[in-house]
């Protein structure tokens, strides 16, 4: 039996049992550090749980108005820190095209709502990434840009997979895969649930799908990506866990 069809009769059973992480709201709190910048930390991990919250009500009869609060802390957000940003902010050209583009998403995010649910959730799992890419400039300690080069890279595999272009999605897979050792490296032992381990399996079937001369599996590669960015908000939701614990027995 082909792997390619063993692969596909996978990903159809696991599309059934999987659970769909709205977004990513423990990413933040990780490259903190040591930071004086913890309100601006703290708002948007505000908007992560608010967009995560929509998600999982995005069915709902309340879904709009689970919209309505993630647009009124987008609002404030911007009123605060578009004027007044935090310190590596005010050094960061694109600041405001960041801010000019997560509007846009979250206009996309009110033009899908109760129309489109696929549609719906790809725009809001993409507010959540770009909301990351608002620290892109924040000086970070070896750990926090890992996690970051690799919300980035899955950022950069659906900005590929859209505009359907398999050698830019071949060359994202090849930087994380440059990148995968270390962050096994760095990370193994805080990883109890092996969700490194799954994401080195999306990134092999990624550059099995990904190879020069291979057609673009739109099903396969999409699948692909949603898992390996599920598994990174799993392990950011397990060292989260991990580090608060070990804050709570130093106290």
């Amino acid at each position: 039996m082909k792997k390619s069809f063993i692969l596909t009769i996978v990903f159809l059973v696991l599309i059934s049992v999987i659970k769909v992480y709205a977004c990513d709201v423990n990413l933040f709190s990780l490259i903190a550090g040591n930071t004086k910048e913890k309100s601006f930390i703290e708002a948007t991990t505000q908007l992560a749980v608010l967009s995560k919250t929509l998600n999982e009500n995005v069915k709902s009869p309340d879904a709009s108005q689970k919209l309505e609060n993630l647009m009124n802390q987008w609002m404030t957000f911007t009123n605060t820190y578009l004027v007044f940003p935090p310190e590596w902010g005010k050094t960061d050209e694109k600041w405001k095209d960041k801010f000019d583009d997560l509007a846009q998403t979250l206009g996309e995010i009110r033009k899908y709502l109760g129309k489109d649910y696929p549609k719906t959730h790809k725009a809001i799992m993409k507010f959540s990434r770009r909301l990351s890419r608002l620290y892109e400039q924040m000086p970070n300690t070896s750990e926090s840009s890992l996690l970051l080069d690799f919300t980035y890279g899955v950022d950069d595999l659906w900005v590929s997979f859209d505009k359907e272009d398999l050698d830019g999605i071949r060359k994202v897979v090849e930087r994380l895969n440059s990148k995968y050792a270390l962050l096994n490296e760095t990370f193994k032992e805080r990883d109890s649930s092996g969700h490194i381990k799954n994401i080195e399996g999306r990134l092999d079937f990624l550059t099995e799908y990904s190879e020069p001369g291979k057609k673009l599996d739109g099903f396969a590669i999409s699948v692909l990506i949603n898992f390996l960015e599920n598994d990174l908000i799993k392990l950011n939701e397990e060292l989260s866990a991990n580090l608060a614990t070990s804050t709570t027995e130093i106290h």
